[in-house]
């Protein structure tokens, strides 16, 4: 490990631990550091902690604030690789993070598509807000394999995202005919 490694390696260990800590004066600075100086070798590992946060913990609301405003395109493919977490709450945080911080998601239509069939209603609530806005261009490969995945969610018996779903599909179709236009 060379130097600057090191260096990333140490930064991200002591923003980690500062986060973890019940001082909320750490706790900003390591926000206001992650706001500054963060970079994607760290998004692993926010996401790890955010998930053992408690639901109404300070820190939880801090990263989610963070992961809001990323603006770190290598990011991208961390934050698609969190939407297989078994945590209905962690995929839902890297969509909210793909959205909100207008990241460029359009060649992972597909695994955001599988993701919002496979989660929970919320997970699907953000899937939809992000697919709605994705700018593309999209492969026809990747409307093709996300529809197969919205077809085998709607073929077996319903629940309370379908109509998230339908919406999903939609907004797909719209951006077929895009492509045969």
């Amino acid at each position: 490990m060379n130097k600057a490694e090191k260096n990333k390696t140490n930064f991200n260990n002591s923003i980690l631990e500062d986060l973890k800590s019940s001082d909320k004066t750490r706790v900003n600075n390591a926000v206001k550091k992650l706001s500054n100086k963060a970079d994607a070798s760290i998004i692993k590992a926010l996401l790890d902690l955010y998930s053992t946060l408690k639901e109404d913990s300070y820190v939880k609301k801090q990263l989610k604030d963070v992961f809001s405003q990323l603006k770190i395109s290598k990011a991208v493919p961390v934050l698609i690789e969190g939407l297989s977490h078994q945590e209905n709450k962690i995929k839902e945080l890297c969509l909210f993070s793909l959205w909100s911080s207008s990241l460029d998601a359009a060649d992972y239509l597909p695994p955001i598509v599988q993701c919002a069939c496979k989660g929970d209603y919320m997970v699907a609530l953000e899937a939809l807000t992000l697919v709605e806005n994705l700018e593309g261009p999209f492969s026809e490969q990747d409307l093709i394999e996300s529809m197969i995945f919205i077809n085998e969610y709607l073929s077996e018996d319903g629940d309370d995202k379908v109509d998230l779903i339908k919406s999903i599909l939609d907004t797909i179709k719209v951006y077929e005919q895009q492509i045969q236009i």
